[in-house]
């Protein structure tokens, strides 16, 4: 046995209004785009990870340092299965 055909009318467009809400609903569930963080709250990550990870960096090492951190943080997180 399979599926029945659908002769109404009134059962397509019933049909379809179901379809499009749960279209409506499945993309009004999608997570909101983070905010970017501001340069403070990069540096105050960037702070943290210092101390938490014993790293030292000084003079022109740090700012290079700092600039890979920011670029990673601001950095678009991907899954891929």
């Amino acid at each position: 046995m399979g599926c029945l055909p659908i002769h109404s009318k009134n059962m397509r467009s019933t049909l379809f209004a179901v379809v499009f809400l749960a279209v409506v609903c499945a993309v009004l569930a999608l997570p909101e785009k983070p905010a970017p963080l501001s340069d403070a709250e990069v540096q105050s990550l960037f702070e943290k990870f210092i101390r938490k990870y014993e790293r030292n960096y000084y003079g022109s090492e740090r700012e290079t340092r700092f600039n890979v951190f920011r670029e990673n943080v601001e950095m678009p997180v991907t899954t891929t299965f």
